[in-house]
């Protein structure tokens, strides 16, 4: 998942917009080298209410997001696009948290997920079907508890139930993670020095096939310590992929790890 908006907007009027350019990582970069490019506008300089506008560098329409910016999350509509103008995604937010119906398409225009939240949680029934349109999943959810489901092949035939989502696991799980981080994290010469403690979070993405990359500093204290993360998570052995609705995806994990110097 990318971070969706930056603190560039702040104090605009009503009529003020800024346009950004980036990668296709999401990070800012000159016009030249961008494959997206990004309208933010505030549209209640009172209460800092605004949306944000992706496009594809060529001009079409690559997402829509309303935001809160006193609050600083996603609220109200936001919908992603595939480059051929076909709706891709479509879901509500209230306050940061998704509220209500939500809807997933295929590229063809087919349905691909529906979907209800309550206060952030799956609620009542999720659909997802097979690119042939035939049924998938029917699960029942009361405030993000799974109540009983099923799960179809391409052909109807009912197969042994599996979750919809599985978050990404590094091996043996998190407490190896911090285990591992702290058995090859070294303290930098300048914290040493100065017999100072130190912070950093990192966020990456595990890939499809399990692999952690695409590494960015959130925060730190040192940019030593931040450098140092950054080789341990490039030496992480493979994880186990995230996984949706049957499929593996990448997943942006974020990692916090404290330094203290005795």
């Amino acid at each position: 998942m990318l971070l969706w908006l930056g603190g560039a907007a702040t104090g605009f009027c009503q009529t003020d917009s800024t346009i950004i350019y980036l990668n296709t990582d999401f990070d800012q970069v000159s016009k030249e080298e961008a494959a997206y490019y990004r309208v933010v506008r505030i549209t209640d300089p009172g209460t800092g209410r605004g949306y944000r506008k992706d496009f594809f560098i060529t001009g079409e329409k690559f997402e829509e997001v309303n935001f809160s910016k006193t609050d600083s999350v996603r609220d109200g509509l936001s919908q992603t696009w595939f480059k051929n103008g076909q709706l891709k995604e479509k879901k509500q937010y209230v306050k940061g948290k998704l509220e209500g119906k939500s809807a997933v398409w295929f590229e063809d225009g087919k349905k691909k997920w529906e979907m209800t939240y309550r206060n952030g949680e799956l609620h009542d029934t999720l659909k997802t079907y097979h690119a042939n349109q035939q049924l998938k999943r029917l699960d029942v959810y009361a405030n993000g508890k799974l109540l009983r489901g099923q799960c179809f092949n391409e052909a109807g035939t009912l197969v042994p139930h599996y979750p919809f989502e599985v978050m990404p696991e590094f091996p043996g799980g998190q407490r190896a993670m911090f285990q591992f981080l702290a058995n090859n994290m070294e303290i930098p010469k300048d914290m040493r020095k100065g017999r100072q403690n130190g912070h950093v979070v990192l966020s990456f993405m595990v890939g499809a096939d399990g692999e952690p990359g695409n590494i960015k500093v959130v925060k730190t204290t040192h940019a030593s310590l931040a450098a140092n993360a950054i080789q341990v998570i490039q030496a992480m052995p493979r994880w186990r992929p995230g996984i949706q609705d049957g499929e593996k995806v990448p997943v942006r994990y974020t990692v916090p790890y404290n330094i203290k110097v005795n």
